[in-house]
């Protein structure tokens, strides 16, 4: 299960270093390509559920992936299910035979960072702008305390809640 809220931003070189001064690690960068998929019996478009291809062109990996989104607003709950794949353009080859179809490709540039049990993304998503991604992973019996706890690192980074993605 993960829990994160997502928010668009202005600044990311202010952002990075404001990120770094709470004694964040930074543990790679990753230009990830996420194309997002429909099985052929139901849409995928505007629903709890979500498939993805995702290739990272820089630490030449791959994975496949399915999300079902179990809260939506201004932060997600959701529970994923990842497997590494060799080779992203073969599985998308595959599943374009079966009648899957290409919903959207989002073209992401990524800073992560580790803080505490936090993971921190800085993205710079192509055609849409500039994002801080902040997410816990585990489970959790009290959803609510771990969100807050989300809410206070954006806070102290200067993040308002108006600039929080809505989910779902």
């Amino acid at each position: 299960m993960e829990i994160e809220i997502k928010a668009r931003v202005n600044n990311l070189a202010s952002l990075r270093k404001q990120v770094l001064s709470l004694g964040a690690k930074k543990i790679t960068d990753k230009h990830q390509v996420d194309i997002y998929l429909s099985p052929p019996h139901k849409s995928f478009f505007n629903t709890r559920y979500y498939l993805r291809v995702r290739q990272d062109l820089i630490n030449k990996t791959a994975s496949f992936d399915y999300h079902v989104l179990k809260s939506s607003g201004k932060y997600s709950v959701c529970e994923e299910t990842e497997v590494g794949i060799k080779d992203g353009k073969i599985l998308l080859k595959i599943l374009k035979e079966l009648d899957f179809t290409e919903i959207c490709t989002i073209d992401k540039k990524r800073e992560v960072f580790r803080y505490q049990d936090f993971e921190i993304v800085l993205d710079k998503v192509k055609n849409l702008g500039d994002f801080i991604e902040i997410e816990l992973q585990g489970n959790f019996r009290n959803r609510r305390k771990h969100k807050n706890r989300i809410i206070e690192i954006l806070k102290k980074l200067g993040v308002k809640q108006s600039q929080y993605c809505e989910y779902g």
